[in-house]
């Protein structure tokens, strides 16, 4: 039997091995690479989830060490490649800040879940990369937070030269949180980017997630990102004639205030509902140039039946907002509830609202002869005149027997928005005090929308443009306009 210093020391790297494997048993068992047991529970830790599918790392993190910035990217279960061979088809890679080469820290092949060296007690992912010259190996730490959402991969330490240890902070670190694949929530037909059926991998309805009762494009959320940046967002669209500084953000559904500057993160119109791995419903929204997108999770909290609690989930990059908003109202049927309609009435001015809560009418704003009057950007006039059509002399001539014109004094050019015939009505927010009126036709089969709010207060009248998407020179352009008083609360 040999007993040469070097076959010890083999054998007693193959029993701490075997060892710290036996210890990863103990807290979870291995039943793939990406997937392992809990043995106090039963369930299960997967981050199949968590992968990134295109080719590229999900995560990335930074490691600062003077004026050295190291960067270190992620993907768990599928490899990616970089732009350098060094770093083909790997789980983990290493840009060194100084040079700008590329280390590959460990390979998909031959991942295991282990034990984190030090703490026997903490579960980990071990990745190595083979090498005669320059070994390396990393130690991906599971750390178990059911509240976090958004995954939080960190850098912690190298050492000895050559071994890399990391934190991966997610629900999908504790046992049973999260499923192999994410959840999908379809959103409903018209429901305004509000509303979606929350459906597991296998298609079963889970519930209706329904945010339309927190709409208030007027006193939006917030959340504070430091002593100059603050967040704002309204659910369902985009908002309008918000009362804090800066005005700027009318119009945008998630705001960026950076001191006096407002910086577009979603528009209303570009929602879209998904699902993630821990059965929430996710909403994205993209600014109106492209460049920069919001992802919100809406996470069930029971205890949040008031007014939702809305979270910065990430750092704010030029490029994306990371929000958590809590509320019921992201529980499947947390705030569900029947859906007012208004049936137009013989006068297309007037519609009877359900469950009882009276009539909407605009028939004491009717006034063709002085219509209301708003003024939109570059000299742009607007009419409308609710209840019956008017005439507007304008330089062509298109604006008679209207119920809505544009007036371009640039260009020397006057359009008919729409006509009365035919309005339809839309109450907003399951609110009988917001109702949208749907104009359409004429000559130029134009289409515009007035969105009508009540106020109690006598002595304000307020009719303003807000939008024209995509923008007010396209052909096919919708015209949107608010109108807020007392003439259009609703009467018994």
């Amino acid at each position: 039997m040999d007993f040469s210093p070097r076959i010890l020391l083999v054998q007693l790297a193959s029993a701490l091995m075997l060892l710290t494997l036996r210890e990863a048993e103990a807290i979870c068992r291995p039943v793939s690479p990406c997937k392992c047991q809990d043995e106090e529970t039963g369930k299960y830790i997967d981050l199949t989830g968590l992968a990134n599918t295109d080719g590229e790392a999900a995560f990335t993190t930074t490691e600062n060490s003077g004026q050295l910035i190291n960067t270190f990217e992620y993907n768990p279960c599928l490899s990616f490649s970089t732009n350098s061979s060094s770093c083909s088809d790997v789980a983990l890679c290493e840009l060194n800040g100084l040079t700008g080469d590329q280390y590959a820290l460990g390979y998909q092949q031959g991942a295991e879940f282990t034990v984190f060296p030090g703490n026997p007690e903490q579960l980990a992912v071990r990745y190595k990369y083979e090498s005669s010259t320059s070994p390396r190996e990393a130690y991906v730490a599971l750390t178990c937070n059911p509240d976090v959402r958004v995954p939080l991969f960190s850098y912690i330490s190298e050492g000895p030269p050559g071994t890399f240890y990391f934190n991966l902070t997610s629900a999908c670190a504790c046992p049973g949180g999260c499923a192999d694949a994410p959840m999908r929530c379809d959103e409903l037909l018209g429901g305004r980017n509000c509303s979606c059926a929350l459906r597991n991998t296998s298609g079963e309805f889970l519930g209706l997630v329904d945010i339309l009762s927190l709409n208030d494009p007027y006193n939006p959320l917030g959340v504070n990102v430091n002593n100059n940046q603050h967040i704002h967002f309204n659910p369902c669209s985009d908002m309008e004639h918000v009362r804090f500084f800066p005005n700027q953000c009318n119009g945008m559904t998630v705001c960026l205030a950076n001191g006096d500057r407002a910086i577009d993160y979603g528009r209303g119109f570009t929602g879209k509902f998904t699902g993630n791995l821990q059965a929430d419903a996710v909403l994205m929204y993209t600014s109106a140039d492209g460049n920069r997108s919001t992802e919100i999770t809406l996470v069930c909290d029971q205890d949040q039946r008031h007014s939702p609690r809305l979270i910065l989930a990430a750092p704010v990059t030029d490029a994306m907002i990371q929000l958590e908003m809590r509320t019921v109202c992201a529980c499947p049927g947390g705030c569900e509830q029947p859906q007012v309609t208004c049936q137009p009435q013989s006068d297309d001015c007037t519609c009877k609202l359900s469950q009882d809560l009276g009539s909407f009418t605009l028939s004491d704003l009717n006034n063709p002869e002085a219509p209301l009057h708003a003024v939109g950007p570059d000299l742009i006039d607007y009419y409308y005149n609710p209840c019956s059509n008017m005439s507007i002399t304008g330089p062509n001539g298109f604006c008679r027997n209207v119920s809505g014109c544009k007036v371009n004094h640039p260009s020397n050019t006057d359009y008919a928005m729409g006509i009365q015939s035919g309005v339809s009505f839309r109450v907003s927010n399951y609110d009988p005090n917001i109702v949208t009126l749907m104009y359409t036709g004429g000559s130029q089969s134009k289409t515009f929308q007035v969105e009508a709010r009540c106020n109690r207060n006598p002595d304000e009248l307020v009719f303003r443009f807000l939008r024209a998407v995509p923008s007010s020179t396209a052909e096919n352009a919708v015209y949107y306009f608010y109108l807020e008083s007392d003439h259009v609360c609703p009467r018994p």
